[in-house]
């Protein structure tokens, strides 16, 4: 009764339709075309362009985050742990002199930090091998977050975990990874992270405006694909868990703990690609 008197708005209504069709075009004409060619004339400095991207990485993170809480209800607080495992896996191909890495002779063409932690050759930390290879570096950083992700959530879910109990958990694993990540003994750049990547990743500005145009295209995507889920059959079933999951328990054809394994999957690959992307962001003297 009270929402009729509200009288909210109709989407079906022709007046809101046209709205949203005038304002998708405007939001597309202002970050597609507009702000390249303000960039391109130079009026806008190709530093802001850089931050740009990078808070366009942290929009598809968000769009992630939304999946998994806003309509499965997972309070998921390990996220970042996800984001670090993508952009390591594309930060150690840019710091290798195969991405262009701004590695010296004096230092063994390998990246400094490990000179300093007497590695002296890449051989002496075989787990970097590989990441000489692009393509590698690219599938390992969309692979091995999803990966890890669904082993986590295999395990986590199937114990029917809930709730706070979630939450924390998720962050004791950030946590720990974190602590594990910062020793010098992983050969990861410590407390500094990885650094003295590929300069004109953020100093040209042919590069920068690909990296930006890459990371919106990516935010399209991502924005496209978890709203061609939410409206699904599927996405009705997401509502469903995070409103009254022990329903489902009744259903022969739904098992939630799945459901909620592949939303925390599905989120935290989101969270892969916007890490790969955003660590070409990163500025070269940043870790």
């Amino acid at each position: 009764m009270l929402d009729q008197q509200n009288n909210p708005i109709d989407a079906q209504d022709r007046h809101v339709r046209t709205l949203r069709i005038i304002t998708i075009a405007a939001l597309v004409s202002l970050f597609f075309i507009i702000i390249p060619t303000l960039c391109g004339a130079g009026i806008i400095r190709e530093h802001y362009i850089n931050q740009l991207g990078r808070y366009i990485c942290f929009a598809i993170a968000a769009i992630g985050i939304d999946l998994i809480w806003g309509y499965t209800g997972l309070l998921s607080l390990g996220q970042a742990f996800f984001f670090c495992l993508g952009a390591y896996a594309m930060a150690m191909h840019l710091a290798l002199p195969q991405g262009g890495g701004d590695v010296r002779p004096e230092y063994n063409m390998i990246p400094q930090f490990m000179f300093f932690n007497n590695v002296h050759s890449l051989e002496h930390a075989p787990f970097w091998v590989p990441f000489r290879s692009r393509a590698f570096a690219i599938s390992a950083g969309i692979l091995v977050p999803a990966i890890v992700a669904s082993i986590f959530g295999f395990f986590i879910f199937r114990s029917r975990v809930r709730g706070v109990y979630f939450s924390i958990i998720t962050q004791a694993v950030a946590w720990g990874a974190w602590l594990l990540v910062s020793r010098n003994e992983m050969l990861l750049g410590g407390t500094n992270g990885l650094t003295n990547f590929y300069k004109p990743l953020n100093q040209s500005k042919p590069w920068i405006l690909t990296l930006y145009l890459a990371s919106l295209t990516m935010l399209t995507l991502a924005y496209l694909g978890c709203r061609w889920i939410t409206r699904s059959s599927l996405g009705r079933v997401l509502v469903a868990v995070r409103d009254k999951e022990t329903r489902l328990y009744f259903s022969v054809s739904v098992q939630s703990f799945r459901l909620r394994r592949r939303r925390s999957f599905g989120s935290d690959r989101w969270n892969a690609l916007r890490a790969s992307d955003g660590d070409h962001h990163a500025r070269a003297d940043e870790g």
